[in-house]
């Protein structure tokens, strides 16, 4: 036996006791209907919207620019802990670079210290004789002038006296400043030494045979 609608239609007889009279008809979306969208009173589907296989969509245009950049601080860069006022924050090392060690400065410094004082020798020992030489020679020039002069006044000390003086002082001659000593004195010949009160240079001799200063003794 079969239930008919109120309005007597065969297509919507239904069995009695296959469906509740009293249910939502319309609970249950027909067949070959589409559902509606969301909020257009059609019914919302159980299981929620189907998610898409690939995703959201990337927008073509990429991510949005701000049109505010980040705001500055008003103060500048933050201090540096334990810097004295007004510091500078250390610069940042160069990237690809790593920062010399404290023994590889000193082991820098130790090198320039000893190159300094290699080429320090290398100039003293270069300088230091020249310089010696320099002096020698000035004191050997000065005996021999000395010695020169005494030399004259000898010659004119015997030509008054017919001999040599041996006694410096009575040659009438101021002092020289080279140590001057009249070793050998008579009435045929005489013999002087000289030489410097530092005892740089030679001893030099003079002689009644050569009046041209020598190294050589008297013979």
């Amino acid at each position: 036996m079969t239930a008919s609608s109120p309005g007597g239609d065969p297509r919507f007889s239904v069995r009695p006791g296959s469906l509740d009279p009293n249910a939502d008809f319309y609970a249950t979306p027909r067949r070959g209907a589409t559902p509606g969208p969301a909020g257009a009173g059609g019914p919302a589907s159980p299981f929620g919207a189907p998610a898409s296989p690939f995703g959201a969509p990337a927008s073509p245009f990429g991510a949005p620019a701000s049109p505010f950049s980040a705001p500055g601080s008003p103060f500048g860069a933050p201090a540096v802990r334990g810097a004295a006022p007004g510091a500078q924050a250390p610069a940042a090392p160069l990237p690809g670079r790593t920062p010399l060690p404290t023994w590889g400065k000193v082991l820098i410094g130790l090198g320039c210290a000893l190159g300094a004082v290699s080429t320090a020798g290398v100039v003293a020992s270069v300088a230091i004789p020249v310089v010696l030489h320099q002096r020698a020679q000035a004191a050997d020039e000065r005996v021999q002038a000395d010695l020169r002069a005494v030399a004259g006044a000898q010659e004119a000390f015997w030509n008054a006296h017919g001999t040599y003086a041996p006694d410096p002082g009575a040659l009438g001659v101021a002092e020289p400043a080279s140590e001057v000593a009249v070793l050998f004195a008579d009435a045929g010949w005489y013999c002087l030494g000289g030489r410097d009160p530092g005892g740089r240079g030679s001893v030099w001799y003079v002689s009644s045979v050569s009046a041209v200063p020598s190294t050589t003794p008297c013979a």
